[in-house]
């Protein structure tokens, strides 16, 4: 099977959070195989098959002397196939959601939209991905283009999996609000909530896999708004290896919903789109050192158009119009940085 895509290249270029180079590399794109070394990109159903960019080329570069003139070599999926969801259509969804949690079948589903924009006349994609990373610094900002998905990009506020040697570092990333907001000035108990069933399952898998785990509650910002987090330190058993790690973790409910199949169901059976890569991850993988981020605040990108993809949490006491806006608000993070 892996023959199958021996010839195909793949491209990417991504900084890691906070730090002023950027990493871009080439490569061939082959289906993931356990021990496979590169970039590896993963859907958000993991019964799909996940790919990884074995590396020919690999460049590490100032953020400052990216050059935005280069030729890359960009595949497109068009016409954009993915359904966008109308208000009405997105509020009768998440009450659905709303009432299958009230009969007790799921404790949170994550329900997500996409919207399509027009981009500007003159949009250079290097150019925009620079911006990104200068404008969310402390994001995992990336540019990829390969012939199975095409091209997305996007700027992450959540780390899946950390490891470097056998220290494990994570997140529970959940609850949202608008920074500096008059009208939302603190976090609700719905929010703790969501923010709690997170934290729990991310807590449970680690207890499993590795030893000495510690955590601490605080805030994230990510641009303009601002989420519950927690961060997780623990120690990877000797016996387990990183990149099962990641996929045990993944989908965690940040993401999809708790309990997880039952949520899978729910959105892969209502959701009126294929979610692809959104929510999906991504990241390098060396071995135990891994750095793999889940794909939210992105896009997939065409010629001239482009699909924007965000979610909310939705669990005992959420508010469809509400949801609506924080969809609204997410989406901003891409559009604000987008030229005039």
């Amino acid at each position: 099977m892996r023959t199958l895509y021996k010839m195909l290249k793949g491209t990417v270029l991504y900084h890691l959070p906070l730090e002023d180079t950027i990493v871009q590399l080439k490569g061939n794109l082959q289906l993931y195989n356990p021990g496979d070394e590169g970039f590896l990109i993963a859907p958000f159903n993991k019964e799909e098959e996940q790919y990884i960019i074995l590396p020919e080329e690999e460049q590490i570069i100032p953020l400052s002397r990216l050059s935005t003139e280069q030729a890359l070599d960009l595949h497109y999926n068009e016409p954009f196939q993915n359904h966008c969801n109308s208000l009405e259509e997105y509020t009768d969804y998440i009450n659905k959601g709303i009432d299958t949690i009230a009969l007790g079948r799921l404790k949170k589903v994550v329900l997500s939209r996409c919207e399509w924009i027009k981009l500007p006349s003159k949009f250079n994609v290097l150019s925009y991905f620079k911006d990104l990373c200068i404008t969310y610094p402390d994001a995992f900002t990336y540019l990829i283009s390969v012939p199975v998905f095409g091209t997305w990009i996007g700027a992450s506020p959540e780390v899946l999996l950390n490891v470097q040697q056998n220290i494990v570092h994570t997140m529970a990333l959940a609850g949202t609000r608008l920074q500096n907001n008059a009208e939302d000035t603190s976090f609700t108990e719905k929010e703790f909530n969501e923010q709690l069933l997170v934290k729990d399952y991310i807590k449970e898998i680690l207890e499993k896999y590795c030893t000495d785990v510690s955590l601490v509650q605080g805030i994230r910002q990510a641009g303009k708004l601002e989420h519950i987090v927690t961060y997780f330190k623990a120690l990877l058993k000797e016996d387990f290896s990183a990149i099962k790690l990641a996929f045990e973790l993944h989908p965690t409910p940040a993401i999809c919903g708790i309990p997880t199949r039952e949520a899978m169901d729910f959105i892969l059976n209502n959701e009126k789109y294929d979610r692809r890569l959104y929510s999906g991850f991504l990241g390098s993988i060396k071995q135990n050192n891994i750095a793999l981020f889940v794909n939210l605040r992105c896009m997939e990108l065409n010629q001239s158009n482009a699909l924007l993809y965000a979610g909310g949490g939705i669990v005992n006491g959420s508010d469809p119009d509400k949801e609506w806006k924080e969809t609204q608000n997410k989406m901003k993070t891409l559009k604000n940085v987008l030229p005039s």
